[in-house]
């Protein structure tokens, strides 16, 4: 029997959330869609909340780029103000099925869908958290994404211990 909170899919969910800012996400999940692809998976791309860069009015640069170097289509993320919005009421379920809805949209046809998580930043704080929620909903296995910087090894590996915490 099946649970409805649950739902019964076909395909592998990866998805990538990074240690923090800098980590090099959008870079990492499309080349993990063409690695994916060359060894002949049917793979799809979702990212599912916007997040735009400062100075950003144009769409997702994450999915126009798979667009425009791949076959693949995936839908528009949904806008990261109603995003914003939903959460500042409590209606984060309703966020979330909006996602599942964008999930099935490229999930049907998939071996293994990529999802691109969120970048915590100052004024989006939030998205570590908002990230493991993503993460849950889909059933997805995390893939974290981390680039060392100026830290030392040490400091790479705490930062990754305690990003890893938040998805159990």
């Amino acid at each position: 029997m099946s649970n409805n909170n649950q739902t019964s899919k076909s395909s592998h969910t990866l998805y990538l959330a990074p240690t923090g800012p800098g980590a090099g996400l959008t870079s990492v999940a499309i080349g993990l869609v063409r690695a994916l692809d060359r060894v002949g998976l049917r793979v799809h791309f979702l990212k599912p909340i916007s997040q735009p860069r400062a100075g950003d009015t144009g769409p997702d640069r994450s999915t126009v780029y798979i667009r425009r170097t791949t076959n693949l289509n995936p839908p528009d993320p949904i806008p990261m103000r109603h995003a914003q919005e939903l959460i500042s009421e409590s209606n984060e379920d309703d966020l979330m099925e909006e996602v599942m809805g964008l999930y099935h949209q490229v999930a049907a046809n998939a071996d293994v869908v990529v999802v691109e998580g969120l970048v915590p930043t100052e004024s989006e704080s939030y998205a570590d958290q908002l990230n493991a929620s993503l993460a849950r909903t889909l059933d997805a296995e995390v893939i974290l994404v981390a680039a060392l910087g100026h830290e030392t090894i040490a400091e790479l590996d705490h930062r990754i211990e305690m990003a890893a915490q938040l998805f159990g």
